[in-house]
This record gives C-alpha cells, sequence and structure tokens, in this order.
C-alpha cells in the first residue's frame, strides 16, 4: 500500500512536470526531451536482468547469514559494474544513434540521457537491495523524495524563463545522480566479503533462476518505449510530442493495471481449481464496470487536452483515444492470464510475449511509417485485441483440460 501510494504521487508529480515541459518547450523540443527519456528508460530496463526478484529469491529467509548472502549482493553489483561499461561502450556511437532518432539535434539529448542511464542503472542495484531487506517505506520516501525534487528543479526554471530543452535534460541528470547517491547511503550494509568464485557461482544460481526473467524484463523494456522510438525514427519530433503528451496522460492506466496485478496474484495462487470459473467471471465484469467508467473520460479527451495543453496539442487527441482504448482492452486480458502461474505455466506467457512483442514492431513499423502517432496508437490497439484473441485460445485450452483431470 505505501508502495501504490507513492508511486500514485510520484505519477501525479510526473504529470506536473509533463505539463509545464510540454506548455514551455513545444511539440518539437517536447518531443526530442521524450525521446531521449524513451531511450534511457529502454536502457535501464534493459541492464536490470531480473536482479531484485532473484536477490529475493535466494537470500530473502538467510538474510541474518550474512556469508551465505553476501555472494549474491556482491556478485549483483559487479554485474551492474559491467552494465556501466556497456552503456560507456554505446557512447561513441551517438551520433549514429542520433541520426536514427530524428537527425544531429538528438546528439546533445542522448548523450546527457545515456550518462543519466549509467546511474539510472546502478540505482537498481540499490532498490534491489532495499526491496530484498523490505524496506518498503524507505524505497517509498526516496521515490516520492526524488520526484518532488524533479518538479520542484522543473518548476523553478520555468518561474525563471529558463525551461529549455538542455536545462530539461540537465534537472533530469541531476535527479539521476541523486538516486544513486542516495540510495547508496540508504542501502543495508553486508560488512562481509566474498570471493570471485563464490559470486560466479552466485550470478550462475540466478542466472538459472531468471533467465526466463531475463527475456520478459528485456522485452518489456523495449516494449515499454518502443512506439516513442518508432515513431521518432520515422516521423518528425512534433509528432513524437503529440504522442508523448497523449501517453503521459494515459499513464495512470500502467498504475490501475499494476495494483490490480498485485492484489489478484495472491488470490489467484491459492485459488481452488472449483473457483477458476467464477474468478473469470467477475474479474471481466469488474473490468466492464471500470471501461465504463473510463469511456467518458475517452470521449471528452479533444476539449480537455486542448484545454490542459493548448491548440498546438490538438494532434494528441485521437493518440490518446486509442492508447486508452489498447490499455482497456489490456483489463479485461490481464486479470485472466495470471492464471497461468497458478498452473505453473509461466512460459506460456514469455512465448506470448515474444509472440506479441513481435506483432507489434511490426505494425509499429507500418502503420507509424504510413499515419504517425495515430498509426502508433492504433498499432497498440490492434497487438492488444490480437493478444487477447490468443490468450482465450490458450485460457480456454488449459482450462478444459485442468477441468478434465479433475473430473
Amino acid at each position: 500500500m505505501v508502495i501504490f501510494a507513492a508511486s500514485l504521487f510520484s505519477a501525479a508529480l510526473a504529470f506536473v512536470v509533463a505539463y509545464f515541459a510540454a506548455r514551455t518547450l513545444g511539440p518539437e523540443s517536447y518531443g526530442r526531451l521524450a525521446t531521449a527519456n524513451a531511450i534511457v528508460v529502454v536502457i535501464v530496463g534493459l541492464t536490470d536482468f531480473g536482479v531484485s526478484t532473484a536477490l529475493v529469491r535466494f537470500t530473502s529467509e538467510h538474510l541474518n547469514d550474512k556469508p551465505r548472502v553476501a555472494p549474491y549482493f556482491q556478485g549483483a553489483l559487479r554485474l551492474q559494474l559491467l552494465v556501466v561499461l556497456v552503456i560507456l561502450a554505446i557512447v561513441p556511437f551517438t551520433p549514429r544513434l542520433a541520426e536514427f532518432l530524428g537527425g544531429p539535434e538528438m546528439r546533445l539529448p542522448l548523450y546527457i540521457g545515456l550518462i543519466s542511464s549509467l546511474f539510472l542503472s546502478l540505482g537498481t542495484y540499490t532498490n534491489a537491495l532495499l526491496q530484498t531487506y523490505q524496506r518498503f517505506k524507505v524505497i517509498a520516501s526516496l521515490n516520492a523524495g526524488l520526484s518532488t525534487l524533479r518538479t520542484v528543479l522543473y518548476l523553478s526554471l520555468v518561474l525563471t524563463s529558463a525551461l529549455t530543452l538542455l536545462n530539461a535534460l540537465v534537472a533530469n541528470l541531476v535527479v539521476a545522480v541523486l538516486t544513486l547517491a542516495v540510495g547508496m547511503y540508504l542501502r543495508p550494509r553486508i560488512g562481509v566479503r566474498s570471493s570471485w568464485l563464490e559470486q560466479k557461482l552466485a550470478l550462475k544460481e540466478m542466472y538459472r533462476f531468471g533467465k526466463w526473467l531475463v527475456v520478459s524484463y528485456a522485452l518489456n523494456a523495449v516494449l515499454s518505449r518502443l512506439d516513442l522510438v518508432m515513431l521518432a525514427h520515422l516521423r518528425p519530433a512534433s509528432e513524437v510530442g503529440h504522442y508523448a503528451v497523449a501517453l503521459q496522460l494515459a499513464m495512470f492506466m500502467p498504475l490501475l493495471l499494476s495494483s490490480l496485478t498485485t492484489v489478484l496474484v495472491p488470490k489467484v495462487s491459492a485459488l481452488p481449481d472449483s473457483e477458476v470459473r467464477s474468478y473469470l467471471r467477475n474479474t471481466l465484469f469488474g473490468a466492464a464496470a471500470v471501461a465504463a467508467v473510463l469511456i467518458p473520460l475517452v470521449l471528452l479527451a479533444g476539449p480537455v487536452i486542448e484545454f490542459v495543453f493548448g491548440d498546438k496539442y490538438a494532434g494528441a487527441v485521437q493518440p490518446f483515444q486509442l492508447i486508452m482504448g489498447s490499455f482497456i482492452l489490456t483489463l479485461f486480458i490481464n486479470p485472466p492470464t495470471l492464471l497461468f502461474y497458478k498452473w505453473n505455466k509461466p512460459k506460456i506467457l514469455t512465448y506470448m510475449n515474444v509472440i506479441t512483442a513481435t506483432t507489434l514492431v511490426v505494425l509499429m513499423f507500418v502503420l507509424t511509417q504510413r499515419f504517425g502517432a495515430v498509426g502508433a496508437a492504433w498499432a497498440l490497439v490492434i497487438n492488444a485485441a490480437f493478444s487477447g484473441c490468443v490468450f482465450a485460445v490458450l485460457l480456454r485450452y488449459q482450462l478444459e483440460r485442468v477441468e478434465s483431470v479433475a473430473s
């Protein structure tokens, strides 16, 4: 509950930052800022490797046995330091990446973004330690505090008429540096050194456990910002700005879906087979009720966006409506798919993630190239509908198998 409250608070502040940045910078510069931020999110997501989940799995029950857990924590840190070297190796290729993402104007945003990703990637390690030791209040306070700092920096730039693309990027960099610094200061101390051989064995064990997680984390990292990256490559920066505003307005939906998953996972795990169909009926009815509340918001998007962000963001209206449509479809899909964890079939979800990821890449490329921001949003809707159909077939097949065994 504390983590959710902090996430909700941070999301609200992120909207404030987006509001002032979008209105002040305009669609073109805001599009470049959003592209740089998207690259940071992808890099940090790709370099997570499911470390926090693996650390919880292998150390949470033995935290008092420091010699036993030290190789896992120190091996994970060594892995994250290696990741920093990999990110540094990308820096010389920044000019080429800039050409791919819109031209020479993207060089400086990408340079600053790559530096930010160094600190944020290392910050995932400190967050993993705090999560393993169940310091959830510390995590919540840290996230809320850093979000507040970022908002204060942006507001200060707005009030002094100094909010430019460069200054916005520097503000993000300052927050990234402090994320690592404060996290390292607050991290639990182990106080025991392990040998390289012990760390190597610990890393191998975590890899064997988390190899499927690595695939899922990598796919999620890429897919989470694929639309913005594809838009930046294929369309003008102003269209990226329109789409980024639409995406920011819809960001409360991932929070809703994440919270719903957090609540349902333990219930689904303990669900008797005889109550599975009842669970499906209830979750689908609940999704329909939420959708009925959200549809008026979708229909009124035009006046709301133009009032909040101004006439120059009228191009964000249709993308927002379509993005919300994809999230509403996902609201019907996610709760039923949790049953695959109950049936101990996580590989099915991973395979499906690969299939839908491939489909989304193709849809994004074809539709974005032809229809711009609207095409990118349509790709999300079509992919969500396709995923729902495939999951429905797999779910029905697995449910019939379970019921036939039970009878």
